[in-house]
């Protein structure tokens, strides 16, 4: 017989407290250690709650001055960071507008083609989006149905400044020479 334990009962071994804080951060890294081992999306959760911790303002400032750096690898990142901080945002046009730009001056036109329509899902009307969809689609894609179509819809809408609509008037022209020629 042991003389600290007469009875031979195991010893208890007293429980450690784990804080909330450390409890809610095991938590997600094991989730995301799962979810990471089922499809690679184990980063884009950890990079979630990092950017929890910073202001969707901050991040979108972060985005608009590495766009004006030309980092526009950065600037996409930080700009889907404020996206995901808030999904409904109405924002989110141009914020999605800024991502199909960013990705337009890397030559990446397939993925600044969709980040301009994501753009229009959110607000229809948006005419950045609607300008820049128009320019891929003539200039880079040589659909000019598509690009008529923008500009028709931005010479729908009013515009103060006399220049800017005289452009996409003949934007809008040379679209349907174009389309003339073709059809």
């Amino acid at each position: 017989m042991d003389q600290e334990n007469p009875q031979n009962e195991p010893e208890v071994i007293p429980k450690r407290r784990i804080g909330p804080v450390l409890r809610l951060f095991i938590m997600v890294m094991v989730l995301a250690l799962i979810v990471g081992s089922i499809g690679g999306y184990g980063t884009v959760l950890i990079e979630y709650f990092q950017s929890s911790r910073v202001g969707r303002q901050d991040l979108i400032s972060r985005g608009d001055q590495a766009f004006a750096e030309e980092n526009f690898e950065a600037a996409i990142d930080y700009y889907e960071r404020a996206i995901l901080l808030s999904p409904g945002h109405p924002d989110n046009a141009a914020l999605h507008s800024g991502i199909g730009t960013a990705y337009y001056y890397q030559d990446e036109i397939d993925k600044a083609l969709v980040s301009f329509h994501r753009s229009l899902e959110i607000d229809p009307d948006f005419w950045p989006s609607l300008y820049s969809a128009g320019i891929i689609y003539h200039f880079e894609r040589q659909d000019y149905q598509r690009a008529y179509e923008q500009w028709d819809r931005l010479l729908e809408m009013e515009w103060e400044d006399d220049e800017v609509r005289k452009h996409i008037e003949e934007l809008h022209e040379e679209a349907e020479e174009k389309l003339e020629v073709v059809g």
